[in-house]
C-alpha cells in the first residue's frame, strides 16, 4: 500500500543488507498495487524485499530464492 502520493522505491536486499535488484523508483498516486517481478538471476539465499516512501520504509518482507541444481 501506497498511503500518499509519494516518490516509490521497491528494491531486493541481501542478508548483508546489499541492494542488489531496484524493481520501482517512480512517483506513485495512494493506493495498493500488487507487482510480480523474476529473480531467477540472483543465487539462491534469502532476501528481503523494502519498500519505501519519500524515504520512509513502509514495509520489508523476507523472500527466499532457490536455485535449481
Amino acid at each position: 500500500n501506497v498511503p500518499a502520493n509519494s516518490n516509490t522505491t521497491v528494491y531486493f536486499v541481501d542478508v548483508f543488507g546489499n541492494k542488489v535488484v531496484n524493481v520501482i523508483n517512480t512517483k506513485m498516486p495512494q493506493g495498493q498495487y500488487k507487482y510480480t517481478t523474476d529473480l531467477a538471476g540472483l543465487v539462491g539465499g534469502t532476501y528481503f524485499a523494502i519498500m519505501e516512501c519519500d524515504g520512509q520504509v513502509i514495509s520489508s518482507k523476507k523472500v527466499m530464492s532457490n536455485v535449481t541444481l
